[in-house]
Order: C-alpha cells, then sequence, then structure tokens
C-alpha cells in the first residue's frame, strides 16, 4: 500500500514558469534520481523563461531545463541539488482496470495536494487529443495538477497526470510512465539512473500541440491561460 506521508517526499512537486518577472503558469512534477532529476509536462513549461521548483518544506530552486519532447509533451528538469529522495518507477502495461490509483500535483498552485480514484480505462485515446494512448482515471484533477505522479499501491509511479475533459467531472487522464521510461532512455545522456520497479513498455505515437485540441480536451494547466 502507498504511504501518502512518505509519497510526499517521494519528490511531488510544485513549480511555476516565470516570463517577464510575471508567473505564467503552475504546474507538478517529480523528482526521479537522488541528483534532481525531475519529470514533467512539456506544455507547463512552454512559455517560461525559467522554472522554480519548491519542494515540501518550502525549499526553493531555480532548474534547468535539460531537454523537452513537445510531441509525447514530456520534459526533463535538472535542479542544484543531492542526496533527494526519489520516486519509483513502475510498468504501466502491468495497470489494470479497477486498480486503485493516488496521484500528487499542486491545483491551481495552492500547494500539494493527494487525488485518489481507480483506473477507469486502459490505453485510451481521446479523439481529437493527439495524444499517446492514455491511462483514464476518474480521480479529481484540476489545473496545476499536469506533470505530478500517479501512483499505484505499491508506490510507484505509473502516470503523469496530463489532462481533464473539461466540461466533465470524473474523467482525468495519465500518460503512461513507460512513456516516459523509453523518452529518458534515448534521450538522456548519460542516461538517467531513475529506480524502476519494472522493464520499460514501447513508446507512444507522437502528439500534437495541445493548444490545436478542441474546446473540450485542455491539458490540466495550459501555460498560456495564467497571468492574462
Amino acid at each position: 500500500m502507498l504511504d501518502a506521508g512518505s509519497s510526499f517526499s517521494l519528490g511531488s512537486l510544485g513549480f511555476s514558469g516565470d516570463q517577464g518577472g510575471k508567473a505564467m503558469g503552475y504546474g507538478s512534477g517529480f523528482i526521479i534520481s537522488s541528483q534532481g532529476h525531475i519529470i514533467t509536462n512539456e506544455h507547463v513549461l512552454r512559455n517560461g523563461t525559467q522554472t522554480e521548483v519548491e519542494l515540501l518544506g518550502g525549499k526553493k530552486f531555480l532548474a534547468k531545463t535539460l531537454f523537452k519532447d513537445a510531441k509525447n509533451d514530456i520534459a526533463l528538469l535538472k535542479i542544484d541539488a543531492t542526496n533527494l529522495h526519489a520516486v519509483m518507477l513502475g510498468n504501466s502495461d502491468s495497470v489494470d482496470l479497477g486498480e486503485w490509483v493516488v496521484g500528487i500535483g499542486n491545483p491551481y498552485g495552492i500547494g500539494q495536494s493527494i487525488m485518489i480514484g481507480i483506473v477507469s480505462a486502459q490505453k485510451r485515446t481521446v479523439p481529437g487529443s493527439g495524444y499517446p494512448p492514455l491511462i483514464q482515471i476518474d480521480a479529481a484533477m484540476n489545473l496545476g495538477n499536469s506533470g505530478g505522479p500517479l501512483f499505484n499501491m505499491d508506490g510507484q509511479v505509473i502516470g503523469i497526470n496530463t489532462i481533464l475533459l473539461w466540461k466533465s467531472q470524473g474523467i482525468g487522464f495519465a500518460t503512461p510512465i513507460n512513456v516516459a521510461k523509453e523518452f529518458l532512455e534515448k534521450r538522456s545522456h548519460p542516461p538517467v539512473k531513475a529506480a524502476s520497479a519494472q522493464p520499460q513498455g514501447p513508446m507512444g505515437p507522437a502528439v500534437d500541440d495541445p493548444r490545436s485540441m478542441p474546446d473540450q480536451f485542455n491539458p490540466l494547466d495550459p501555460p498560456w491561460k495564467f497571468g492574462r
């Protein structure tokens, strides 16, 4: 079972993009190595010129963007810190329907919050979104949760909270963590040594710019909607 208390120390965080001294949006992420490597969504960073990471406890860091993948909406950041408590990456191919999941995020920038729900569908293709097949969950997602971890009950990250159905409740989606694991293997040099519980799965198909989605589909925290 996931220890909700320790899950906060497992690298979930909130951060804000900044452009010209003006906050452009808020999002979430999670630490995957003790040396400060962080995974989040690419769309969270898109309009910002710098990113400030705030860990649980209030300590803040300016993060360096190592690389971004807009097609799969994944980004890798690095903060200047060591001996951090990193998450363990699970195997999203082994997710079962009806499985309990726990997400951590930064809804509306108010601070770390936990959401809980079940897996409603696997490999769900959201019409018009352009995203790879996603994990559908019924946990309450809100703006600011994008990039945060989705845990199984073994305390392993199985997904990255990504989008919600804008005019509905109880329908959210997470990018399978195996997509991110494949991304790390191919793009990080030297490879980031993330703790992994299972072998990684295949890369999902490419995705379009989230801004081209129909109105009913929205990234959890589109940065172009903040600060305006």
